[in-house]
């Protein structure tokens, strides 16, 4: 479960860093991207105005967005490929579904970095999404749309609130998409913001 993650924006594209030196490669400009820019923006957003992303709790029926194309109850548990994919929304205030991890991913443009699912002007990407799981032999393809169905249908009937602040938000540098502790380096948000060098 510690290695269970969802991210905000990859930073893929900036190309690798050094063992040892990651953070200050990171806090230079890189390719044009501003991540230490990036990184105080994200650390005053989310500190004046902390979000709530809620996993389940989406019953089958319209809510003012949808992912990528799709209802976000039947987003909320699905099997990408060999991956099991858990996905929530951040909540309005009222309690509803709204835009605002969009519009954070949106505002990373300024630092020079583009968020790989706004690849178009017009392109959103709502989702919070953690890989909760993966499939290590071939399920039939019926069974695991039972299993689908009868997951979703569990995490409708309890959902699950998670406070998103400025102090909840790591930078990771990894060699396994799954960022595993043997392999990843990471630090707060904040410290990284600040010039703090601590690891995690």
């Amino acid at each position: 479960m510690s290695d269970v993650h969802a991210t905000l924006i990859g930073l893929e594209g900036l190309g690798p860093v050094q063992q040892g030196r990651e953070l200050e490669q990171l806090r230079a400009t890189r390719h044009g991207a501003d991540v230490l820019g990036l990184a105080r923006h994200l650390v005053a957003a989310l500190h004046v105005e902390p979000a709530t992303v809620q996993f389940g709790g989406f019953v089958d029926r319209d809510y003012t967005l949808s992912s990528r194309g799709k209802r976000l109850f039947e987003r909320s548990v699905a099997i990408d490929g060999d991956k099991v994919i858990m996905t929530g929304w951040m909540l309005d205030a009222s309690g509803e579904p709204d835009a605002r991890l969009d519009r954070l991913r949106r505002e990373m443009q300024q630092f020079g970095l583009t968020h790989r699912y706004h690849a178009s002007p017009d392109a959103t990407d709502h989702d919070a999404y953690m890989v909760v799981g993966e499939l290590t032999k071939r399920v039939e393809p019926s069974a695991l749309s039972t299993v689908v169905a009868c997951t979703r249908e569990i995490v409708a009937a309890q959902p699950c609130r998670v406070e998103l602040g400025s102090d909840q938000l790591m930078i990771a540098c990894y060699d396994d998409t799954r960022l595993p502790a043997s392999t990843t380096t990471a630090s707060s948000l904040v410290e990284f913001a600040s010039g703090a060098t601590g690891y995690r």
